[in-house]
């Protein structure tokens, strides 16, 4: 059984924010901060971030 925390934390509400950055690149933002994820060159992204 779930403790009181986990009850209250799958209760709250989640945002997340994906910005098309273009080619790639996606800029991901939550909570006020972001992130960006990219693709390695070798997959025709310009590495910018995490894939």
């Amino acid at each position: 059984m779930a403790n009181t925390t986990d009850a209250v934390m799958a209760k709250q509400e989640r945002r997340v924010r994906a910005q098309w950055k273009g080619g790639c690149k996606v800029e991901l933002t939550a909570r006020g901060l972001a992130w960006m994820a990219d693709e390695p060159k070798a997959a025709g992204g310009e590495d910018a971030g995490p894939t």
